[in-house]
């Protein structure tokens, strides 16, 4: 097996048991808040990297994304909404640390194979869809429901090609190991996928061999990106060309959970550079295969050899 493709497999890629654990947290999570609660969702969903196939092996974590109907005694009252599911939560969960955080999530925290696991859950309004975000966007009451478009997105069209999961979890890996800055989890999922829209022709005949290619290719899309090349939803039910005419800041990355926002708004020219200096350095190191430097800075193996 390739050293890059062996990497992915059998350093960054859950294994079984961390899956069966945490899924097995989520369904009593789950039942805690359909069963035994004051406030009762109309649908739980998971969402973030674990429902996205993304997650790595030593960040593991969960988004269970609870939508509820607006109730008279909650309607308009976020901390309400939140302290409730969170007191409900507290009571079933006597083994467990469990905090509010802020006016966001609840997050809930237990131990498997002395290693830490993050469970966020997250109350929410139903929104129609992505294209009608924009009127909700300055209300955390509803914006948790775009983790779940999120998804969508990237479950519906990407998720199972080849090597795409591979990819992100490298990216995602290459960020935390390089420190690099500004880019979000988000980001790089979808930059995958435009490089997979737009630079891979044969995408059924890729190999393990290619991967460490895929990989340059989606950083050469990080470059484009930074340039001004415009990153949008393709073939996404919620947007048409329409929804792009407008004038962006550049760099743009459209959100497909939420057409009117561009995700790199903020980002500074400080940052820009510091991510085309590790975007270099990387690509150097790539071709010369001295994946070691790339990967493993931070020391999570003792060597990187898989050849």
């Amino acid at each position: 097996m390739f050293a890059l493709r062996h990497y992915v497999e059998n350093v960054l890629t859950p294994t079984e048991e961390q899956i069966k654990f945490i899924r097995s947290k989520i369904r009593r999570i789950r039942a805690v808040l359909t069963q035994n609660s004051r406030l009762t969702p109309k649908e739980v969903h998971t969402g973030g990297s674990l429902e996205k196939g993304t997650m790595l092996r030593h960040k593991p974590d969960a988004d269970i994304v609870c939508i509820y109907n607006r109730k008279e005694e909650v309607a308009a009252n976020w901390r309400k909404l939140v302290t409730l599911v969170h007191k409900d939560l507290e009571q079933n969960f006597p083994n467990m640390k469990v905090e509010q955080a802020g006016r966001l999530a609840i997050h809930l925290k237990s131990v498997f194979q002395e290693k830490e696991y993050n469970f966020d859950v997250v109350p929410c309004y139903y929104v129609n869809s992505p294209a009608v975000m924009k009127d909700h966007t300055g209300s955390k009451l509803y914006t948790a429901i775009t983790t779940i478009w999120h998804s969508r997105y990237i479950c519906g069209r990407y998720k199972n090609l080849p090597y795409f999961t591979d990819v992100v979890r490298l990216l995602k890996d290459w960020k935390r190991e390089q420190e690099v800055p500004f880019l979000k989890s988000i980001h790089l999922e979808l930059i995958a996928a435009d490089t997979y829209n737009c630079n891979i022709d044969d995408i059924e005949k890729l190999q393990d061999k290619d991967l460490p290619w895929i990989f340059d290719q989606c950083l050469d899309d990080i470059i484009d990106t930074l340039d001004g090349y415009p990153v949008l939803p393709f073939n996404w039910k919620y947007c048409n060309e329409d929804d792009f005419k407008k004038q962006y800041n550049s760099p743009f990355l459209i959100d497909p959970a939420n057409p009117d926002d561009n995700l790199l708004n903020g980002i500074d020219k400080a940052d820009i550079k510091k991510i085309r200096m590790k975007v270099k350095a990387t690509r150097k190191n790539l071709a010369s295969k001295n994946y070691a430097a790339i990967f493993n800075r931070q020391g999570l193996l003792q060597k990187f050899s898989f050849d």
